[in-house]
C-alpha cells in the first residue's frame, strides 16, 4: 500500500497479553512499522479481541497517538478458542465497563497530547 500512495490502516489481532500473535508487543510493532515505512499508515486498529486484552493502562502513552480503532469481541475467550466454535460465545456486557473505560481514558489522553503537539508545531 505504501508504494501506491493510497492511505492505509493496519489492524492487528492480539492475544490476552496485549501482544500480536507472533509475541511482539503491540507498541513495538507499531514503532517498527512506522520506522520502516516512508508513508505512514493513517493509523492502527485492533480487532477480534476482548477489551481487556489490550491492557490499556500498561500501553505507552505514545501508542494512543497512533491507535484509531478497536473492534471488540463480545467474548473473553482467546481467538484460538473462538475459531471453529459451534455456538456464539459472549460475556456479560457489564464485564466490559472497566476495560473499555480504561481504553477511552487512555485514548482521550492520547488525543489531547496529539492536539497539543499539533498546536505547538504550527507556530
Amino acid at each position: 500500500m505504501e508504494k501506491t500512495g493510497t492511505p492505509y490502516i493496519i489492524s492487528f489481532v492480539i492475544s490476552r497479553n496485549g501482544h500480536i500473535l507472533d509475541g511482539t508487543s503491540l507498541s513495538h510493532a507499531i514503532e517498527l512499522i512506522d520506522s520502516e515505512t516512508n508513508q505512514k499508515t493513517s493509523g492502527y486498529m485492533v480487532n477480534r479481541a476482548y477489551p481487556s486484552f489490550l491492557c490499556a493502562p500498561t500501553q505507552p502513552k505514545r501508542f494512543y497517538d497512533r491507535l484509531i480503532g478497536f473492534q471488540a469481541n463480545a467474548s473473553s475467550l482467546d481467538h484460538c478458542d473462538l475459531d471453529g466454535a459451534e455456538e456464539l460465545e459472549t460475556d456479560d456486557i457489564s464485564d466490559w465497563i472497566e476495560p473499555v473505560e480504561a481504553l477511552r481514558l487512555m485514548a482521550e489522553i492520547g488525543k489531547a497530547r496529539l492536539a497539543n503537539h499539533q498546536r505547538c508545531s504550527c507556530r
